[in-house]
């Protein structure tokens, strides 16, 4: 709340970091007999980034543990890619598509404001404090990003989040 967070800044592997976060959330979506995809720029297999591959495992295996969560048939989809914007510097792009209940697109604001969730039938059926997306938004926030979502209820979701990160090795 105080906005002093300390991120970590050593190099890593983002498509492992995020094929990490996915294969975690795996188990969840293998119990739910949900079809659980990555795709992932090949150019980003074998190059290394600057950043906190911790805190950004967390904020996907967040995402893609709401997609799971969310979702009773179907899957999940998680995309990633990365685009120079000068020098080293990129915007890395996370999505998280899903294809489970979805919500009103007028709801989205307050998704993303603590201790909130779609409504009363959500958090009993679901479970869930309504602290995660907080939490995620005010992580990414503070490291440069931005996070946003697209939805239609009974139809699915698409989180996603942008991270500016430097490139430091191809």
């Amino acid at each position: 709340e105080a906005g002093k967070v300390a991120f970590a800044r050593a190099p890593f592997n983002l498509a492992t970091t995020i094929e990490t976060a996915a294969r975690l959330a795996g188990t969840a979506a293998d119990a739910k007999g949900l079809r659980l995809v990555v795709h992932c720029d090949e150019s980003l297999r074998e190059c290394a980034f600057l950043g906190d591959a911790q805190r950004i495992k967390q904020l996907a295996l967040n995402l893609v543990s709401n997609a799971v969560k969310f979702t009773d048939a179907g899957g999940v989809e998680v995309r990633l890619s990365a685009d120079p914007v000068g020098g080293a510097q990129h915007v890395v792009k996370l999505e998280v598509q899903d294809t489970g209940i979805g919500f009103d697109p007028r709801d989205a604001e307050r998704l993303f404001q603590r201790f909130e969730q779609g409504d009363e039938f959500i958090a009993r059926t679901y479970g869930g404090t309504g602290l995660g997306l907080s939490i995620s938004r005010r992580l990414i926030e503070l490291h440069g990003g931005k996070i946003d979502v697209q939805s239609e209820a009974g139809k699915g979701s698409t989180f996603y989040f942008t991270l500016p990160l430097p490139k430091i090795k191809e």
